[in-house]
């Protein structure tokens, strides 16, 4: 039995797709193994002006659901210019910071479980905690995808940027972040990953 701390970059109810059907097994399993668990869920809302947060209990689970507004008009822009991912541009900010910090501090996990590279961007380097990093996707497939198929020429250069953020992002984040074991969905992922970046602890 331990305490689990799930970081998700997207509210994984209704599980409509295969992202959120993934993490809610995995958090089903934690249940079946008698864990105490948190599950903190965090996405961006267009129609925000302001952070929303929002925490309770279904009565085994303990829930913290953080809406934050999507960048807009000047940042958008200037998002584009920055060395940093959406991601953290989005959910680095000292509010969500201090939000996660102390839901961390109170719950006080054996281990935090972020699912995803884009969840990592929502966790502060600060925390000292175990951190267990689940890899969904070959993040460079993705921005690829969307270069390609994309006919705009800004939404080009766009995606290229954020392929090449993301990638020094993922290059970097084993240095930064507490990360004491990378657990891969697919076979394809792991020896990507391991060839690409270099992973030092594997599962």
């Amino acid at each position: 039995m331990s305490k689990v701390i799930f970081i998700t970059w997207d509210f994984i109810h209704p599980s409509n797709n295969g992202y959120k059907k993934s993490v809610n097994g995995r958090i089903e399993e934690s249940k079946i193994d008698n864990d105490e668990v948190m599950v903190i869920q965090v996405r961006n809302d267009g129609a925000l002006d302001k952070n929303r947060i929002k925490e309770y209990s279904d009565g085994i689970i303990k829930n913290v659901n953080i809406e934050v507004p999507k960048l807009k008009g000047l940042n958008i822009v200037k998002s584009i210019f920055s060395i940093k991912t959406r991601e953290e541009i989005l959910y680095g900010t000292y509010e969500i910071g201090s939000v996660i910090n102390r839901l961390i501090t109170e719950f006080n996990p054996d281990y935090i479980q972020v699912e995803g590279y884009w969840a990592l961007g929502i966790l502060p380097k600060s925390i000292n905690k175990p951190v267990r990093l689940v890899v969904h996707d070959v993040m460079k497939n993705l921005y690829l995808s969307d270069i390609k198929s994309n006919s705009s020429y800004f939404q080009k250069i766009n995606s290229l940027n954020k392929l090449l953020r993301t990638f020094a992002f993922e290059s970097k984040n084993i240095k930064e972040y507490n990360i004491s074991e990378v657990i891969y969905l697919t076979n394809d992922d792991k020896k990507w990953y391991l060839k690409k970046l270099n992973h030092i602890k594997i599962h």
